[in-house]
């Protein structure tokens, strides 16, 4: 081991080699400067820590223990497999220390390793990578710089700040491909600035956060990373303000359970995203808990909370556009990305020769490196597109033999358990599904048909990454469980299964099949003059209602049974709980511009707006967003827009919508230049075009007129002054 102890130390072009040894620098005066060194030092741990499944990289056997065993549960967020290993560079006891054009590579832990009040660590300009656990870490009041620095490829996440870790700054590096998350930020109090990183390509969340009472994320590029690009949960505020967010695989940002925790939204671009721009789940009504630590659901509490509750974003001025729910041909995928590099987002120009993929020919990139990076990943895709393409795969049974099992379906729901039994030799369509909060491939997924004939497990990387790239989010719970129906077909009684991964079989509304949108109106409506159900019933319901209708087909079922009259009519009842989840239930059908005409033609938006006045913040925030939803609505917005025009027309009024920026707002709103809405074959909006192009010449002749007459009275001042000199 080698300690550097209440001294000072400077290391210049020197090796710390691959051996069991950490450069461990400690005290009050201790400081060691590490500049254009390479480190590779720290005691060994398991390769592939969490989740080491023996043979070569498990280091137990060498320790006298029984080698490592992830069998069925690789990915698993709840267990842990493997041996800890020790960091390269370990800062700590009030020391501090500075890496400086250094590459820290295969260290047996972390790459380096700050902790405790008083230490602090800068990183500056360097490579880390291939490290066994974090790239960087900070905890316990250690200080983290990280500044300039490629941090990328390492078995666990790329900065680590966690456990009362001191205030941290991550500034301009680049983050990418790292097992977990790129960076994330649990149970801290200090301030931690994010900003004006690149962190992209990593397995799991870009960014990650729970717990942080002063988080500051800003300027930073997230894309291609394999859950969502921010997620934020667990009573964390955070400002998030500037940042791009593309092409996350299962959207943008998604805000979790976050009891009194604020999170501002400003100036974000959110963009190309398979699923959701933004996420985020209303908790309410749950009970008080007195003299606990847990919640009703065993979830941890925040110190000083009683309740589980949830408080929407705040939001201004974001941009989200291409954010479109759905499964997706390889090709489709494939091709949303040609027109730049597949891998790191830049786009085409005439300064650099892009390279095709040679395979699939649409792929294309802006260099060889970026070409080896996605080759894991797009290799599947490639094969998929150019021939026809299968994968076999042995069934997993559920359960042991010899127990029971009892699935959430049976054959006693309509959709489920009727379909036709797969035949040999003979396609059929399977729904498989990827496990929450699981990046790894290997990772066992679920299998079944319509019939449930085939209800089992599988294992397949290839499937995963297909699931990945072309899947679509569960209908209820949209967090990162992804899941796609493919063409299957076997040749022998209970042998392999051959799954098709060229064309994906088109979506099954088994769900929907259920009729269970249309039992739980009916319940609601009680037309048959049954006993009226308890008012608690009838909130269960318009919730379970709420959380369907998030189901892509969900709203046009629930317009097709007259719910949507039906949730109006709701909004009458004197009862703040049951109408405010009225509320979330009519924005999320809200989606669908056909619900959308028929809240608005029922008088939705009045009843909504009245929402307002309750005293109940739930009740209120519930009212807001499906008012947000309803004004979507074109006729709406057109109205609105029409009622501007009128009030503009006054003075002081325009004054006063000019200081609210209202007129950028209606800018928004347009999707076509001044100059082509006056081709148009609409003589309303010729007219409309040619007008306010009238007055746009009108207002800068005005200004140039006052412009020019102050001038000429600046000049005969000048005149005036100069005669009197004289």
């Amino acid at each position: 081991m080698c300690i550097i102890f209440h001294a000072k130390c400077y290391f210049e072009h020197i090796v710390f080699p691959r051996i069991n040894v950490s450069l461990i620098c400690q005290g009050k005066n201790g400081a060691v400067h590490l500049n254009q060194c390479e480190i590779s030092g720290g005691r060994k741990g398991c390769k592939y820590l969490p989740d080491c499944n023996g043979g070569p990289g498990c280091v137990a056997p060498s320790l006298g223990k029984r080698a490592c065993d992830r069998t069925g549960k690789f990915g698993d967020s709840e267990s842990m497999s493997g041996i800890l290993g020790f960091p390269g560079v370990d800062i700590s006891h009030e020391s501090s220390g500075l890496i400086e054009k250094c590459v820290v590579h295969n260290c047996g832990g972390g790459g380096a390793l700050v902790v405790g009040q008083g230490s602090r660590l800068l990183v500056k300009k360097c490579e880390v990578y291939n490290n066994q656990q974090a790239g960087l870490e900070a905890r316990q009041g250690g200080e983290l710089e990280a500044i300039g620095s490629k941090i990328f490829d390492n078995g666990n996440h790329g900065i680590l700040i966690v456990n009362l870790a001191g205030k941290c700054d991550v500034n301009e590096n680049d983050i990418f491909e790292n097992a977990k998350q790129g960076i994330i930020v649990c149970h801290t109090k200090e301030k931690i600035n994010l900003r004006n990183n690149s962190i992209h390509h990593n397995r799991s969340f870009g960014i990650s956060l729970d717990n942080n009472p002063q988080m500051f994320i800003s300027n930073n590029t997230i894309f291609e990373n394999g859950f969502w690009g921010i997620l934020a949960k667990g009573r964390t505020s955070a400002h998030i303000e500037g940042n791009e967010l593309i092409g996350n695989k299962c959207g943008g940002i998604f805000i979790g359970v976050n009891y009194s925790g604020r999170v501002f939204l400003k100036t974000n671009t959110v963009r190309d995203h398979s699923g959701p721009w933004l996420e985020y789940p209303f908790k309410n009504g749950s009970p008080i808990i007195d003299d606990k630590e847990t919640d009703a659901l065993g979830s941890d509490l925040p110190e000083g909370e009683k309740h589980y509750y949830s408080m929407p974003p705040i939001e201004a001025k974001n941009r989200h556009f291409n954010n479109e729910e759905g499964l997706y041909h390889p090709r489709e995928v494939a091709e949303r990305l040609s027109n730049g590099c597949t891998y790191c987002r830049r786009r085409g120009d005439k300064k650099v020769r892009f390279l095709k993929c040679p395979g699939c020919l649409i792929a294309s990139y802006c260099s060889i490196e970026c070409q080896r990076h996605h080759r894991r990943k797009h290799k599947t895709l490639c094969l998929a597109l150019k021939t026809r393409y299968a994968v076999d795969v042995d069934r997993i049974p559920r359960v042991k033999q010899g127990a029971s099992l009892v699935r959430p379906f049976g054959t006693h729901l309509k959709g489920i358990g009727e379909g036709p039994k797969p035949k040999l030799n003979e396609e059929f369509i399977v729904k498989i599904q990827t496990q929450t909060l699981n990046y790894h491939p290997l990772q066992w997924m679920g299998l079944y048909d319509k019939s449930v004939t085939i209800d089992c497990l599988i294992q397949s990387p290839e499937i995963f990454n297909v699931i990945t790239e072309c899947g679509v989010l569960g209908a209820l719970h949209k967090f990162t469980s992804k899941k796609c129906f493919f063409w299957a077909m076997f040749t022998e009684p209970g042998g392999k299964l051959t799954i098709y991964l060229d064309h994906l079989a088109p979506y099954q509304e088994w769900l929907m099949e259920m009729k269970v949108l249309e039992i739980l109106v009916n319940l609601l409506q009680n037309e048959e003059g049954e006993e009226d159900l308890p008012e608690q019933v009838h909130l269960h319901i318009v919730g379970a209602i709420g959380e369907i209708a998030k189901h892509p087909t969900a709203p046009l079922e629930i317009l097709r049974c007259k719910g949507c009259k039906t949730l109006v009519d709701i909004l009458n009842i004197p009862n703040e709980e049951l109408t405010g989840t009225a509320a979330r239930a009519i924005a999320a059908c809200a989606v669908n511009s056909s619900c959308r005409a028929v809240f608005n033609r029922l008088e939705g938006l009045r009843l909504l707006w009245s929402l307002m006045k309750s005293r109940n913040n739930q009740v209120v925030s519930g009212g807001a967003w499906a008012v947000y939803r309803l004004m979507q609505d074109t006729p709406v917005l057109t109205s609105a827009c029409a009622v501007i025009s009128v009030v503009a027309c006054d003075w002081e009024n325009l004054g006063v919508i000019t200081d609210y920026e209202v007129v950028s707002h209606l800018a928004q709103l347009t999707h076509k230049l001044l100059l082509e809405t006056i081709g148009s074959e609409d003589a309303a909006l010729q007219e409309a075009a040619a007008g306010c192009l009238l007055n746009m010449r009108q207002l800068a002749m005005a200004n140039e007129r006052a412009r020019y007459q102050e001038d000429t009275n600046n000049d005969l001042e000048a005149d005036t002054d100069s005669v009197q000199q004289n």
